[in-house]
């Protein structure tokens, strides 16, 4: 939960692109696995071959991992590249993504970026001048003439206009998730035990990073509408952040409502996670800018009606009638919480829709092929111009 939804989402591609045959191999730093990963050592998972680098922290206003800077990483890089038929670099702000793009731009190699939300203008309104100036200075020219992996059309435009990006470096595959690892009805008998204040209550889910950028305050601030049913709905909200901000989300809690009414689980994995996505109500998650979010994906699969920031770059919520886009307003939160809360039949209605959606869209069984065809078609272009 700290890293968020897309090493999940990586992972997931990589093992479903195996299955079809698609030979990978992951270069990466042991961020957050610095206490369970050595430095500089290999290993493979499911087929996939992981090889993981130390890292120094610089420039940290990039972030708490600072720019993860790895001489290894870019050795093996250096060395190993032309091996390999096509490149996927994940993220623009730290040092493996950044050399990997500039490096692999002029030698020509065949690479696809996928900035996981990075190129959004609203993160660029992060940070300021530090990331206008970051990007002006290493990355402008390259991204402009590289392949761009986008989740939806939404987010695409959005970053491609900002960004005057060529149309014609667009590609639009969505992540996916694995319908089998998504089931209805796990054991929620270890999750009342632990939290039996969640226990007969209208269950409202919010799952991910602990983050200002993730909109939590909002959920929170809705539940000061809601106080007429303060003693039938509960707000859980999973997953961890950095330490300060969790204590200021608490905080409001306590100052919003003395009733008890939100529970913080911290992170939750396995079939915690499963109980909590199996038993709660409805699932919110009302971002300020979101690539592509796994979380709502998850609640989509166990058939959740779910309400989404218009941020959140997932229009088909509405269109496929799986719940409520909305503005990121508390008043409006509440609003459509308590229409879900009074018609139990639009709940289950919604949640039909939802399973639906996931199972024929968003199932990667389909993706990883249509992604894998997207590659060949990239690296065929690709030995064309060399030629």
């Amino acid at each position: 939960m700290r890293i968020g939804g897309p090493v999940t989402s990586v992972f997931d591609l990589c093992r479903f692109l195996k299955k079809h045959d698609v030979d990978i191999t992951v270069c990466t730093t042991n961020v957050y696995l610095e206490d369970k990963i050595s430095c500089n050592t290999f290993t493979e998972i499911e087929g996939i071959k992981i090889h993981y680098f130390g890292y120094s922290r610089y420039f940290e206003f990039l972030g708490e991992t600072g720019w993860q800077y790895s001489k290894q990483l870019k050795r093996k890089l250096k060395s190993d590249y032309s091996n390999f038929d096509i490149i996927y670099i994940i993220g623009i702000w730290n040092f493996p993504s950044t050399f990997a793009i500039r490096f692999l731009s002029k030698k020509k190699a065949p690479i696809i970026i996928a900035p996981h939300g990075s190129l959004d203008p609203f993160k660029f309104s992060q940070k300021g001048y530090k990331k206008k100036l970051y990007y002006a200075l290493f990355l402008k020219h390259y991204i402009q003439r590289s392949f761009i992996h986008y989740f939806t059309s939404s987010e695409a435009n959005k970053s491609s206009e900002f960004l005057r990006i060529p149309s014609d470096k667009v590609v639009i595959i969505p992540n996916g998730i694995d319908i089998k690892d998504h089931y209805k009805d796990p054991s929620s008998q270890k999750l009342f035990e632990l939290y039996p204040n969640l226990k007969n209550k209208f269950l409202i889910l919010y799952l991910g990073r602990l983050h200002p950028i993730k909109g939590i305050e909002i959920i929170i601030k809705s539940l000061k509408y809601l106080e007429h049913k303060s003693d039938k709905i509960h707000v859980v909200i999973a997953g961890t952040g950095e330490s300060d901000y969790e204590e200021k989300l608490k905080y409001l809690a306590e100052s919003i409502s003395s009733k008890n009414i939100v529970t913080f689980t911290g992170l939750v994995e396995g079939e915690l996670k499963s109980s909590l996505l199996s038993v709660c109500n409805l699932f919110v998650l009302l971002s300020y800018s979101e690539a592509f979010s796994m979380s709502v994906l998850e609640a989509l699969a166990y058939n959740k009606p779910v309400i989404i920031g218009r941020k959140c770059n997932f229009d088909e919520i509405e269109n496929e009638y799986c719940g409520f886009v909305i503005q990121n307003d508390p008043q409006r939160l509440a609003e459509k919480i308590e229409v879900l809360y009074n018609d139990s039949n639009l709940c289950v209605k919604m949640g039909e829709s939802a399973r639906s959606l996931v199972t024929n869209k968003y199932n990667w069984e389909k993706i990883a092929l249509e992604f894998k065809e997207k590659l060949e078609e990239i690296v065929a272009d690709n030995n064309t111009l060399q030629n």
